[in-house]
């Protein structure tokens, strides 16, 4: 089969960027200094001397937010990562993400072959690697039915009261007067909720110990010396990311069985997952249900840490903003218990979310390998390219956003973006299982935070943006608990963050 997508519109023409990328008042745009349109292959930056092609994925990693913006000012919508070659291409528009996203038949999530991690056949490595991210075509479209009733919008509604008990405990470790690592916080906060709505253990009765053993877990994959020297010898990362990996499998294996030996249905993924078997048929093996698991614990929790860090740190750049939202959480959320009716009249909460996501989207890039030839525009590409698009670029496209590197959660109580505009949770067949999840863990997070504690970033802080695929602040971001009230001013920040949002 072949894909094609046709160029729409003149291109516009922007500025240079630097190292430390100054933001444009209308947004990225596409560069005057020269026309490509002409070339009958995409244009990109020349291979890296010795290391050629491929080299050219090092500064990408090292700093993918500077690197593709500077691709997409220099060369424009369509770029191959080293001129000459269509292994890899970046693709910044709304739509060739309608092209990605939508055609779920032409473009596959990357497997296990492409991952630089050394995993062994028959491993519980492999399995616990082989969640939903890791399946296309058919196999996907069925594993995703089966999960997809704990995690619609009546279903998320029994998970609420977990999910603020979490908060609570959190909540009640903070002290007035106490200097904390918010995305630390965050990161914590998120993975304790993820074990409870997943699971259903709580931090003190087994979840603290289990969220543990997922950190090490996660520490050791995303190890540089797991990656580099994958033997499995005593005291090296590897032998300890295989042990941790057999001894994590047996973990979920065994919260597997007591579910199903279990007596009524608790309000936790996994029971309502059991519980699906007897009711309507669907069943998935063991096996697959701790990759599934394994990967909602690491989807789960990091994005929505990434969020809700971003989001207090915006807010507490934008005062008045952060006013009117305490002024909209104290009058629907004043007193009675949290429901689903209450946090969808949280006009403003969604908009503050929204906007924070557009500007600094948890996930900053996503990748697609082609299984077919196709096109985009004049370009035709190969079966086996690997399509690289970016929710950071394009929400800063001057032409799908006015001021795009402004926080204006008003944008959104005004209109709403196009599905391929805005895609801090994907688009299309592929939308992300947990939106509705995500949302509503959030909201009650971020309202029971500022109905209890302001949150200062000091004067003179450096934030720098960080993270390789999942955004973050590079070094933390350290802010002072101090008693809930009304902000009228703010410290000026340090570091890249100033080049990523117009704090001005």
């Amino acid at each position: 089969m072949e894909g094609r997508l046709e160029k729409s519109g003149p291109e516009t023409w922007g500025l240079d960027v630097g190292i430390e990328p100054a933001f444009p008042a209308a947004g990225l745009r596409s560069a005057r200094r020269r026309d490509y349109r002409s070339l009958t292959s995409p244009p990109g930056p020349r291979p890296m001397p010795l290391l050629g092609a491929r080299g050219n994925l090092i500064p990408f990693i090292c700093n993918p937010v500077w690197y593709m913006s500077r691709l997409y000012e220099e060369y424009g919508e369509v770029v191959t990562l080293a001129r000459g070659t269509t292994d890899y291409i970046f693709a910044f528009s709304p739509e060739t993400n309608h092209l990605v996203f939508g055609d779920t038949t032409l473009f596959d999530y990357l497997d296990l072959r492409s991952s630089p991690l050394r995993v062994p056949k028959g491993s519980s490595l492999e399995r616990l690697f082989s969640g939903l991210i890791q399946m296309n075509g058919a196999t996907h479209r069925s594993h995703r039915r089966a999960l997809l009733p704990p995690f619609q919008k009546r279903r998320v509604e029994s998970y609420i009261e977990g999910i603020a008990s979490v908060t609570e405990r959190k909540l009640a470790g903070w002290a007035i007067g106490r200097k904390l690592d918010l995305y630390e916080e965050m990161r914590e906060l998120a993975l304790s909720i993820a074990v409870k709505v997943l699971v259903g253990l709580d931090p003190e009765e087994g979840g603290d110990e289990f969220c543990r053993l997922l950190e090490r877990w996660m520490g050791l994959v995303f190890s540089l010396r797991s990656v580099l020297l994958p033997i499995r010898l005593r005291g090296l990362d590897y032998y300890r990311l295989m042990a941790t990996s057999d001894e994590l499998e047996l973990r979920i294996l065994s919260l597997i069985e007591e579910r199903r030996k279990g007596g009524p249905e608790q309000a936790d993924v996994l029971s309502m997952l059991l519980h699906a078997e007897k009711c309507d048929n669907i069943r998935l093996t063991d096996e697959e249900i701790v990759g599934h698991l394994n990967f909602l614990f690491f989807a789960g929790h990091t994005t929505t840490a990434s969020a809700l860090c971003w989001t207090l740190g915006l807010l507490d750049q934008h005062p008045h903003i952060l006013n009117d939202l305490l002024d909209e959480i104290e009058g629907q959320l004043d007193g009675d218990a949290i429901s689903i009716e209450k946090l969808e009249n949280l006009p403003l909460m969604e908009a503050v979310l929204n906007e924070s996501m557009r500007l600094l989207p948890p996930v900053m890039w996503s990748s697609r390998k082609s299984n077919a030839r196709f096109n985009i525009g004049d370009y035709e590409f190969p079966s086996g390219t690997t399509l690289i698009q970016s929710a950071y670029i394009t929400h800063r496209i001057a032409s799908c956003f006015r001021e795009p590197y402004k926080f204006l959660p008003e944008r959104w109580l005004e209109r709403r973006p196009g599905p391929y505009e805005y895609t801090p949770f994907s688009a299309g067949p592929k939308t992300c299982l947990g939106l509705n999840l995500a949302m509503v863990e959030m909201k009650i997070a971020l309202a029971m935070i500022l109905k209890r504690y302001q949150l200062i970033l000091p004067p003179e802080t450096r934030i720098d943006l960080g993270g390789i695929m999942i955004s973050c602040p590079k070094a933390g971001m350290p802010v002072l608990v101090a008693p809930r009230g009304r902000r009228t001013t703010r410290n000026d920040l340090q570091g890249t963050i100033r080049c990523a949002v117009d704090l001005n």
